[in-house]
């Protein structure tokens, strides 16, 4: 008895010191129900949305799916790893709907072939937005309504529930900024992250991501860099090279992760490339207002020596005159 008294004794002695990590994974459930459909009938075809939802618009041929966003704040100390479908009730099925198909192109130069099968494919997604206010949301997007357009089959899915696995983390991105909002084409962007770390001194790793705005697309990435020891408050620099990369929107995310691989802090920065850059404008301008000032200068600087010319070209020729006009008399 005594015994397991002081082994007790000497794991909290190990904990209280920070010698001895727990692990702090756990899980939260979100349910939440989809509100039912509407159906507006007009042209032959069946528009179908959800009260509070968005459709799909996204692939052309689809048929016009709508879809669900939930949205959940959390705390900063809380670090999402993964978003698990634990349950959802079982379809309800619908016949005899005719979905109108997506066509993004506004004058039809060919035909749209309609996608086969039941469509979307895909039962939900997540993402972590971080808010203006400073706050953090996890948004689970659901595709309550899968259609099939050969069959005209609908199926409805009302309830979710899903499992969040996350840790506890004492690690925060204070600011991640770069210097400037945007840049020129094959400039250098600076990239400048604030982290705070409230707990222990622990080694992190910064991965920096560079993907397009608007689709989330992959463009690059920087090598990952070790932390080391971090603590308190710290500032970390570091840059991208934009050579070879087309004009557009863009936003870098950066990704801190712990030496088990867990993610326990992201962020990100939007900017822009541009071809053409307000200094090099600047300078341009700045060149032609120098040429002309140096025109003006010289105008000035031989007004005198013109006008002396201009008077003895006159003179000359007033002699001229007078001499031949002695010569006949």
């Amino acid at each position: 008895m005594f015994k397991k008294i002081a082994v007790i004794i000497v794991v909290l002695i190990l904990i209280l010191t920070g010698n001895l990590y727990i692990s702090a994974n756990s899980a939260l459930y979100v349910e939440f129900e989809v509100p039912e459909y509407t159906i507006i009938e007009t042209g032959g075809y069946d528009y179908i949305d959800i009260p509070g939802g968005d459709v799909l618009l996204g692939e052309e041929g689809s048929p016009r799916i709508p879809y669900y966003s939930y949205s959940v704040e959390y705390e900063y100390n809380y670090a999402i790893q993964d978003v698990i479908l634990n349950e959802r009730t079982s379809a309800e099925t619908n016949v005899g709907f005719n979905l109108p198909m997506v066509i993004q192109q506004w004058t039809i130069t060919k035909s749209v072939e309609p996608k086969t099968g039941w469509y979307p494919d895909i039962d939900f997604e997540w993402e972590i937005v971080h808010n203006a206010d400073g706050s953090n949301s996890l948004d689970i997007v659901v595709y309550p309504v899968k259609y099939n357009p050969q069959t005209k089959e609908l199926l409805f899915y009302r309830h979710y529930s899903f499992m969040v696995d996350y840790i506890l983390t004492e690690v925060e991105i204070l600011s991640f900024k770069t210097d400037k909002p945007t840049y020129q084409c094959g400039e250098k962007v600076e990239i400048n992250a604030e982290i705070s770390n409230a707990g222990n001194a622990q080694d992190l790793y910064m991965d920096v991501i560079i993907r397009l705005y608007g689709s989330d697309n992959y463009v690059d990435s920087l090598e990952i860099r070790q932390l080391k020891n971090v603590t308190g408050n710290c500032s970390v620099n570091t840059q991208w090279d934009s050579r070879a990369i087309e004009p557009g929107n863009y936003y870098a995310e950066m990704i801190l992760t712990d030496i088990e691989g867990n993610i326990i802090a992201s962020k990100n920065e939007g900017f822009a490339l541009s071809q053409f850059s307000s200094t090099s404008t600047t300078q341009t301008d700045s060149t032609s207002a120098e040429d002309k000032n140096s025109i003006l200068d010289w105008l000035k600087d031989s007004i005198i020596w013109i006008i002396g010319v201009f008077i003895a070209v006159i003179l000359l020729v007033i002699i001229i005159i007078v001499l031949k006009h002695k010569s006949k008399h």
